[in-house]
């Protein structure tokens, strides 16, 4: 049975906190006191989580001897600074991604976690806290889709979401587009490929959509490789305002092999932030297809998305919330005219056909599906640019 704690909060300015706080709480941990200079936020954590006690020093956080674990999730260029007052007293650290935005930062973490030997830890919740990329995960350890040896991420954000504090928009505060979001994607392209270290190649940021704000950039990419796999990473606060989602967040993975040593190169999918099975056509709703959360199985974050599908030697396999089976069949089944009107008619793709669902804007308006093993194509467009 694992260990059980008292941990303290200390910075919640950004909503991540509650999933760290509701995993810690999960794991059988006890909340016991935050931190918060804001009253706004503080009155909301307070109401969620009224076991804890709100100091107003967080010097009462640190030099408690009850407390193991200090939990933050402050203004990114604060965090390192939290986790390295803990350690240096004694204590286990847990932040939000980003952990650090400087060099200088990142030397100091490493150096006093060295030294005091305790645990600094990130939590990168599109990872740790999502169903479906956990699944996928397991599926990858335990070899049954094959090495992994190139990565794509792509994380999507939707900037009006909800109002944004003006740290948000500074960047020596809340870090720059590639040092934030892209984060998560840097974390996976380690953890899906088994990589300690890898080098960045090339990487691009830009403001395409919000001149105002400049210099903050609402667009980045990059290419990473590491001495047996690459990557490539594009994140961006382009999602359009009528997306009920913050974005169609995705994760896929190029393998070698398919499982007991299977040949040719297969592919691991993680949808984690939209199921898109319909869109309007000159204001007709016209299904398209999707590919997390099929069957009713709820996504990961429970916005209708999370499946991870993997095609392995022309298999179908389909991974729901916690890495349940839904669907196994091989790339001889073909769709009927019959299952193509049962998935038309339920806005779900037909069984037994590859993953991936391709369309164009004819067949869409004729309410025709499209099936193959085909290229995805994705344009990314700026939502100030669309016809209302």
């Amino acid at each position: 049975m694992p260990e059980t704690f008292d941990f303290a909060v200390s910075g919640i300015n950004h909503a991540h906190i509650y999933g760290q706080v509701d995993a810690m709480l999960g794991a059988g941990c006890r909340l016991i006191a935050f931190h918060s200079p804001e009253d706004d936020l503080a009155a909301e954590f307070a109401k969620k989580y009224p076991q804890a006690a709100r100091v107003a020093d967080e010097r009462a956080i640190i030099d408690d001897p009850a407390v193991r674990l200090v939990v933050g999730a402050g203004i990114p260029s604060e965090r390192a600074g939290v986790a390295l007052r803990a350690m240096r007293a004694g204590k286990d650290a847990m932040v939000d991604k980003p952990g650090c935005t400087t060099e200088a930062q990142l030397a100091e973490l490493r150096q006093v976690q060295a030294e005091t030997g305790r645990i600094f830890s990130i939590c990168y919740s599109e990872h740790y806290l999502q169903p479906s990329t956990v699944a996928a995960a397991r599926l990858v350890a335990e070899g049954r889709i094959g090495r992994v040896v190139s990565t794509i991420g792509l994380g999507p954000h939707r900037v009006g979401l909800h109002a944004r504090p003006d740290w948000f928009w500074d960047t020596a505060r809340g870090g720059a587009i590639l040092v934030d979001i892209a984060s998560h994607q840097f974390e996976q392209f380690l953890a899906f490929t088994g990589s300690t270290d890898a080098r960045v190649l090339s990487a691009v940021e830009a403001n395409f959509d919000h001149p105002d704000r400049a210099p903050w950039c609402d667009y980045g990419h990059a290419t990473v490789a590491s001495d047996h796999a690459t990557g490539f990473i594009r994140v961006d606060w382009l999602t359009p305002k009528g997306s009920p989602v913050w974005g169609d967040g995705l994760l896929e993975d190029d393998v070698e092999a398919g499982r007991e040593g299977g040949d040719g190169l297969g592919d691991v999918q993680v949808r984690r932030g939209a199921d898109v099975d319909e869109v309007e056509v000159a204001g007709e709703k016209v299904a398209v297809g999707g590919d997390g959360g099929r069957d009713g199985v709820p996504g990961g974050d429970g916005l209708g998305a999370g499946g991870v599908d993997v095609a392995e030697d022309g298999d179908l396999v389909e991974v729901g919330e916690g890495g349940v089976a839904l669907d196994v069949r091989g790339a001889d089944a073909r769709a009927d005219d019959a299952d193509l009107e049962t998935a038309h008619a339920g806005r779900l793709p037909p069984r037994g056909v590859a993953m991936r669902c391709a369309w164009s804007a004819s067949s869409m308006a004729r309410k025709q599906w499209s099936w193959g093993m085909a290229v995805s194509v994705r344009l990314r467009t700026s939502s100030r640019s669309c016809a209302p």
